[in-house]
């Protein structure tokens, strides 16, 4: 950035915003406001967020939901 050290692209740089190359992936449903998850969209998203879905996401080369993130997504699929 504009003169600045280069930053590794480590989970600490990466969460912290230092690390400039990054972008989110989302998940968008498409489901009527104020009408409960379809069940197969509610499971998929569930195993998407478990501990299980979290290595896969992590062995596939991605960065894992922090703490947070993951506080935030299981309060939505409820």
């Amino acid at each position: 950035r504009n003169g600045q050290p280069a930053v590794m692209p480590t989970t600490d740089n990466i969460r912290n915003g230092s690390y400039p190359y990054i972008r989110p992936l989302y998940i968008y449903v498409n489901k009527v406001p104020g009408k409960p998850l379809e069940p197969l969209t509610r499971a998929f998203l569930q195993q998407a967020i478990s501990p299980q879905g979290q290595a896969l996401v992590e062995r596939s080369g991605y960065l894992p939901l922090s703490d947070a993130q993951l506080r935030q997504a299981q309060a939505l699929v409820e």
